[in-house]
């Protein structure tokens, strides 16, 4: 009954905190049918007839969507976060692939286990956690344009995860404050490739693949490349870093692993020639602490007017998927009896970075 009451109390707590305009409803999403929900995934919510652009889908906490899901419809998903620490909910987790299909989506406080493919312009995908690969849309072998993107607060962590898209199919995307660590050791896989006329800031990007012509960053162009962290555990002479770059980015105040030698034309930056990831974090391992600068961190102030370098600039990423100061339940505690024939039920509430 404790746990069942958490996950109900939470569930409501993301209806109540839901913003949207007069005419926008809301609607509950949940895998498992015995609780009662509207629709049992996103699949059955765009089929009905009732759910309208503009309108919100709630997951509720534990849930699972095992099939693939496509959003055809203008609307804001939003998840319990991810990672917690001290948070009674647990994630709601899409197990297989989505793909996006509707200007104008938004995805918050989700984890995705699969790949999401993105196939419209103006798609927000916020303080989610993504185990493989936010890509273009090439499904059934036809390109799909999604500009302008706004990629914002997102933990990617993964054998597969990164951003991935394609020139002149995906133009204008804002990412921005999003920690990216591809962990694969075995292919060539970038944290972000193919992108044009983006802005790429505050962002921590970790590679992890052992060869000479790997970049991290790569096949950017017309770009804004700035307050990040960028470095490849297995090899010094990379970072974004190899010995070409693409022309017409602006590349400043990052911070890389790379030695100097290898960006030249990009003295305005912080080269560290390391690969080992102590230096400038507290911890990197899969929780939602990971990647604060430490002590004496060569990032602290290397940013663009002395800010600092990474995700947690301006504490603009959050940690654990949750928006900033909004309230939720680390546990709830239930008397066995009543007192004076009243049930005292007591909630324990905080909000994010309290």
């Amino acid at each position: 009954m404790k746990k069942f009451l958490g996950l109900s109390l939470m569930a409501t707590m993301f209806v109540i905190g839901g913003v949207g305009t007069a005419s926008a409803a809301s609607w509950r999403v949940n895998s498992n049918t015995a609780m009662g929900a509207d629709f049992a995934d996103v699949n059955a919510a765009m089929s009905d007839e009732r759910v309208a652009a503009g309108d919100t889908l709630y997951l509720d906490p534990n849930t699972t969507i095992s099939k693939e899901q496509t959003v055809t419809k203008q609307v804001t998903i939003v998840g319990p976060g991810y990672l917690h620490s001290g948070v009674a909910a647990a994630p709601a987790v899409f197990s297989k692939s989505v793909t996006i299909s509707a200007k104008g989506t938004k995805f918050e406080g989700c984890t995705f286990e699969a790949a999401v493919y993105m196939g419209a312009d103006n798609i927000t995908i916020e303080r989610c956690y993504l185990k493989s690969a936010l890509s273009y849309n090439n499904q059934n072998g036809s390109l799909k344009k999604a500009n302008n993107a706004v990629i914002h607060a997102n933990y990617f962590r993964g054998s597969n995860a990164k951003i991935s898209g394609m020139v002149d199919y995906n133009v204008g995307w804002e990412i921005t404050n999003n920690i990216i660590y591809n962990t694969t050791t075995s292919t060539g896989t970038k944290c972000i490739n193919n992108l044009s006329n983006a802005t790429i800031k505050n962002n921590v990007l970790i590679g992890s693949y052992n060869a000479t012509s790997h970049k991290v960053v790569d096949g950017i162009t017309n770009s804004v490349i700035t307050n990040n962290i960028i470095i490849n555990v297995k090899k010094i002479e990379n970072g974004m870093c190899s010995s070409t770059v693409e022309d017409g980015n602006t590349i400043e105040n990052n911070v890389f692993g790379c030695d100097s030698t290898a960006m030249t034309d990009y003295p305005n930056n912080t080269f560290l020639n390391t690969t080992d990831l102590s230096t400038v974090f507290v911890n990197t391992g899969g929780n939602d602490l990971a990647f604060r600068l430490c002590e004496g961190s060569p990032a602290i102030g290397a940013g663009e007017n002395g800010m600092d370098c990474g995700a947690f600039a301006g504490d603009a990423y959050v940690p654990s998927g949750l928006p900033l100061f909004y309230p939720y339940f680390t546990g709830v505690e239930i008397p066995a009896v009543t007192t004076d024939g009243k049930l005292n039920i007591k909630l324990n509430i905080k909000t994010q970075n309290e």
